[in-house]
């Protein structure tokens, strides 16, 4: 059952943030967005890591250790198992980023694309310390052996994700502001309220500065995670398979459409 926390997290979250959290932010203050932006959403988002985190590694590592799997085995089950958080992910670094097109205010954007730089490197850089953290208010013993080198491979997965889910929500924000302008009376993406056109230069700005600022939140992040013995570029040698790529395409088309769907206008809220 633990193993469905990242599927009860994306399913939570697809009721949660077109009913309750997108409205709220769109009818709000520049204040009220920052706050859910920069403060709710990363605290929900980082709850549903933790719970994913911390129970992957442990179930497979019961596994190994009653002989029911090899070691070899239990790393490609690590790999498969981190699949279902990537939609979670996914879905959550897409809204977070269109939100972030919605501030309402150009100097409350930028200071709101820098936070949120800062709060993913500082989220990623102590990903090791908070994991244990919570295992010791668990009650739970310290990783060692087999089960500390399955945790490293979860971390692995997690940190590669992350970097993956994040690239394509900033160029799919970006790219779904200029391409659906021509709805800007359904769609709230940032558009001007009194009609104007979208300035595609700024945009463009926007996009490069989100993309720099992710590039250095992964570099800072990765040498973190290597400095915790995390083999983050051995992912890539177990996901040389196409359908690793096919799942990663289809959850970014289904994270974006549901996220877009939240952002259309409805008659109760602005």
């Amino acid at each position: 059952m633990l193993g469905l926390v990242p599927v009860v997290a994306a399913f939570s979250v697809c009721l949660l943030y077109p009913i309750l959290v997108v409205p709220a932010f769109i009818s709000g203050t520049t204040t009220t967005r920052m706050l859910i932006c920069l403060l709710l959403h990363p605290v929900l988002l980082e709850a549903g890591e933790a719970l994913a985190r911390s129970t992957k590694g442990g179930i497979t590592a019961g596994e190994l250790k009653r002989g029911e799997i090899t070691l070899e085995q239990a790393e490609k089950r690590i790999v498969q198992t981190s699949l279902s958080a990537f939609l979670f992910k996914q879905l959550m670094a897409i809204y977070r980023r269109l939100m972030l097109l919605n501030m309402g205010d150009p100097d409350a954007t930028i200071a709101a694309v820098v936070a949120a730089s800062i709060e993913e490197a500082l989220e990623r850089g102590f990903l090791v310390e908070f994991d244990r953290a919570l295992r010791r208010w668990r009650g739970l013993d310290e990783l060692e052996g087999d089960e500390l080198r399955l945790q490293q491979l979860v971390w692995m997965c997690d940190s590669n994700q992350s970097a993956f889910a994040e690239l394509n929500a900033i160029l799919v924000s970006s790219f779904a502001q200029l391409l659906l302008e021509p709805h800007a009376q359904l769609m709230a993406l940032g558009y001007a309220t009194d009609g104007g056109s979208l300035d595609a230069v700024v945009v463009f700005i926007q996009l490069m500065i989100e993309l720099t600022l992710e590039v250095g939140v992964d570099m800072v992040a990765m040498w973190a995670e290597t400095e915790h013995g995390i083999p983050v570029t051995h992912y890539f040698r177990l996901v040389r398979s196409s359908k690793f790529f096919i799942f990663h395409a289809a959850s970014g088309v289904m994270a974006a459409a549901l996220a877009l769907y939240s952002f259309v206008r409805h008659p109760n809220f602005a």
